[in-house]
C-alpha cells in the first residue's frame, strides 16, 4: 500500500493505493488557502447529489464540501516516498491466526512485530488478526499525508509528543513568545483536524446512504422471493452492524438526502426525526426543514460549511424543545448550541418541571447556558415523596439483609437504631394527620346536587 499525491487544477489529491490491484482505498481534495472555486466546478450542482448554494470564503469549509461531494477524475501522480505497507509483500516474519488456528499470516516486507517507537504497540497483541494489523499500519504509519500537512504533524510531534524534545536549553524566548507561538501552531493543526474530520465524516455518511440504498434493493427481492429480510441479513453480513444499515436505509428512502450528506450521518438522522407532517409530504423533506427553521440554501446567501452545520444544530435543538412545548428565545439556544450542549430529555424533564411549577423558563435556560448544559433540579411536593419512598425501599432492602446476617447486629449503632424509631413514631403521626385534614378538605369541598340539599 503507497500514498500518492495527485496534482489537480485546484491543489492537489491525496490517495492511498493498493499497489497489487490499483484500487483506491481512500481519497482527500487537498486544497489551497486562496478561495477559489476550481474552473470545473460550477456554484449550480451538477447532479442531483450536489447541493446548490455559494459557501462563505472559508477555506476549511470549501474543502470539506468538495470532499464530500466531488471525487473528479486526477490529472497528474506524483508518487511518495514509501511509507505505507503493502500487505501482499511478504516477509519471514509471521504470527499465528487466532481466527482459523491453522493458516498462519505473514507480516509485510520491512514490517517486524515489535514497536519502533513509544506511540506503537506490538504486533503480537493483534492476535494474527490481518485486518487488525492492516487497518493499525494504516494508521501507526500515518505522519500527516491525511491532514494534508506532514511538515505541520512533524511540527506537533516534536514539539509536545516527543519527550525531551521540547527543551528549554538554547530556547532565549520569553514566556510570552512560547505561549503566542504554541497557541498559533494548535490553532492551525486543530483546524487542519477539524476540517479533515468533517470532510471524512461527509464522505462517509454519503458512503452509508448509497449503501443504504442497496440493501434497501436488496431487501425488495429478498421479500419477492418469500424470504425472510433479517435472516438473510444477519447470515450473510455483520449483525452488529444492523441498526446503523437500517438508519441508512431510512436515509436512502429520503428524497435528496445525499445532497446534505455533508452533514454528516448523525445530523440527518436527528433532522429526521423531528420532520413535520409537512415537511415530510415535499418532495424535498430536509429542504423543507431546513427552510422552516430559516436555513438558507440560496445561492444568493453566502454561508459556509461550519455555519450550516451551527445552524443545523441550532434549529435540531429548537425542535426539540417546541416538540415538548417549550418555548425559548432563539438566541438563547444558539449560545447554549455554540457551547457544545445539546438539549437532553433530562434538561427537557426539569423544564417542563419548573413550567409545572410556575417558574420563568427563559431564566431556567440561562442557568442551563451557565452551567454548560445542565441545571440544578428543583424541589417539588412529587419529587420530595419520590425521596421517601425510594429511600424507604432501600431501607427495608438493607434491613432485610442485615437480619440475614447475625454478627451484623455488632456493627449496628443503638444510637441510631433510636433515631429511626423515633423518627418513623413522627412521620407516621404527621402522614396520618395530613391524610385526615386532607380527607376532611375533600368531604368539605364537595357540594351537593340541588335536589339533595335540605332533604327530601
Amino acid at each position: 500500500m503507497s500514498l500518492i499525491i495527485e496534482e489537480t487544477a485546484t491543489g492537489f489529491r491525496m490517495s492511498r493505493i493498493n499497489t497489487k490491484d490499483q484500487d483506491r482505498i481512500a481519497d482527500q481534495e487537498i486544497l489551497p488557502r486562496e478561495i477559489q472555486l476550481p474552473e470545473e466546478v460550477n456554484k449550480e450542482p451538477l447532479q442531483e447529489e450536489g447541493s446548490s448554494g455559494i459557501l462563505e470564503e472559508n477555506p476549511d469549509g470549501l474543502d470539506t464540501s468538495l470532499d464530500v461531494s466531488d471525487n473528479s477524475e486526477l490529472v497528474k501522480k506524483k508518487e511518495l516516498e514509501p511509507q505505507q505497507h503493502d500487505m501482499s509483500v511478504q516477509s519471514n516474519t509471521k504470527v499465528e491466526n487466532a481466527t482459523s488456528g491453522t493458516s498462519e499470516i505473514v507480516l509485510p516486507e520491512g514490517v517486524v512485530a515489535p514497536p519502533r517507537n513509544e506511540e506503537e504497540i506490538h504486533l503480537d497483541l493483534l492476535k494474527g488478526n490481518l485486518k487488525g494489523i492492516t487497518t493499525y499500519l494504516t494508521v501507526s504509519d500515518d505522519n500527516g499525508e491525511l491532514l494534508g500537512d506532514k511538515d505541520l504533524e512533524q511540527q506537533i510531534k516534536t514539539e509536545f509528543c516527543i519527550p525531551g524534545s521540547n527543551s528549554a536549553v538554547n530556547d532565549s524566548r520569553s514566556p510570552e513568545e512560547k505561549i503566542e507561538h504554541k497557541t498559533k501552531l494548535l490553532q492551525n493543526y486543530q483546524q487542519k483536524i477539524n476540517a479533515t474530520e468533517s470532510g471524512c465524516s461527509g464522505i462517509f455518511c454519503k458512503y452509508r446512504i448509497r449503501l443504504g440504498m442497496g440493501f434497501s434493493d436488496l431487501k425488495s427481492d429478498i421479500k419477492n422471493a418469500d424470504m425472510k429480510w433479517l435472516d438473510y441479513y444477519n447470515s450473510h453480513f455483520n449483525p452488529r452492524e444492523l441498526r446503523s444499515v437500517q438508519n441508512h436505509m431510512n436515509l436512502g428512502e429520503i428524497p435528496n438526502s445525499l445532497r446534505f450528506a455533508f452533514l454528516g450521518s448523525e445530523r440527518l438522522l436527528e433532522t429526521t426525526r423531528l420532520f413535520s407532517k409537512e415537511d415530510e409530504k415535499t418532495e424535498d423533506p430536509f429542504g423543507a426543514f431546513f427552510s422552516r427553521n430559516g436555513i438558507d440554501f440560496d445561492p444568493q446567501v453566502e454561508v459556509g460549511i461550519e455555519d450550516l452545520k451551527l445552524k443545523t444544530d441550532i434549529a435540531i435543538n429548537h425542535q426539540r424543545l417546541l416538540k415538548a412545548d417549550l418555548e425559548i428565545p432563539m438566541e438563547q439556544i444558539e449560545l447554549f448550541v455554540r457551547q457544545g450542549c445539546s438539549v437532553e430529555q433530562k434538561l427537557i424533564k426539569e423544564l417542563e418541571t419548573r413550567k409545572d411549577a410556575g417558574q420563568d423558563l427563559n431564566e431556567a435556560f440561562k442557568a442551563a447556558i451557565a452551567k454548560k448544559g445542565k441545571v440544578e433540579p428543583i424541589r417539588t411536593p412529587e419529587r420530595d415523596a419520590d425521596g421517601v419512598n425510594n429511600s424507604t425501599a432501600r431501607l427495608i432492602n438493607a434491613i432485610t439483609v442485615a437480619m440475614k446476617q447475625p454478627r451484623s447486629i455488632e456493627f449496628l449503632k443503638t444510637s441510631e437504631i433510636d433515631k429511626l424509631k423515633d423518627m418513623l413514631l413522627s412521620f407516621e403521626q404527621w402522614f396520618l394527620t395530613n391524610t385526615q385534614e386532607s380527607q376532611e378538605v375533600t368531604v368539605e369541598s364537595v357540594e351537593l346536587p340541588q335536589d339533595q340539599e335540605g332533604g327530601n
